[in-house]
């Protein structure tokens, strides 16, 4: 999980006022995909020696593709990283949607409309086949867009539903949440019991003995 950690970083620890301009996908790549995958191979094939991600992600593998776009991360090369997870997502890797949707939302603020439409549409239809990141950026809208009482109850009682059902990041977005205050009164207690969940079922970024959810965010 640590190599999604880079494209969340923006929004947990404040916006800029730097215009967005539209991203350069000519559309939203959610638009008339067929059912997603959920689950990566854990065996991808192109990070064994002499083996080659982008000549995998080229070739149409879509687990190549976001292996391929993990490695760009690591070499601080964005651009090309976002493209090859919207690759992926164009093969119909859930993970690769997830990630595209969090950079057209999180990657520079304040977010085109257009990319904002276009990253909950992603989250939508990741989380739909129980992609628990898609579902933690889900929660993350809702609980971001929540301004009434009732909205944040529908934030509320999304995070409980999918971080009791998936955990992992969606535990660690709720936790984050609750901290901030936007959906309503939490104790620390509850705080440290999500990034528990959030470890144990597969956040590593979660783990450790973390005074707060945001820091979570900074490792």
């Amino acid at each position: 999980m640590r190599s999604l950690v880079v494209l969340l970083v923006v929004a947990a620890c404040g916006s800029s006022a730097e215009h967005r301009e539209p991203s350069a996908l000519p559309a939203c790549v959610a638009d008339g995909l067929g059912p997603l995958r959920n689950l990566p191979r854990l065996d991808t094939a192109c990070t064994q020696p002499g083996r080659s991600c982008k000549r995998a992600c080229d070739a149409g593998d879509a687990d190549g593709c976001v292996q391929y776009g993990y490695d760009l991360q690591r070499e601080k090369a964005g651009g090309a990283a976002d493209a090859a997870f919207a690759r992926a997502c164009s093969l119909r890797l859930a993970i690769g949607c997830t990630n595209t949707g969090a950079y057209l939302w999180l990657d520079h603020q304040p977010a085109a409309a257009a990319d904002v439409a276009c990253a909950r549409r992603l989250f939508d239809r990741s989380c739909d086949v129980r992609e628990a990141f898609a579902c933690g950026m889900k929660g993350r809208m809702l609980a971001s867009d929540a301004t009434t009482p009732e909205a944040r109850e529908v934030a509320r009682r999304f995070f409980d539903r999918t971080c009791t059902e998936l955990g992992a990041m969606s535990c660690r977005m709720y936790a984050l949440h609750l901290e901030r205050g936007d959906l309503g009164d939490a104790d620390p207690a509850t705080i440290k019991a999500l990034l528990r969940r959030a470890c144990e079922t597969g956040d590593d970024d979660a783990c450790g003995d973390h005074a707060t959810a945001g820091e979570t965010f900074h490792d």
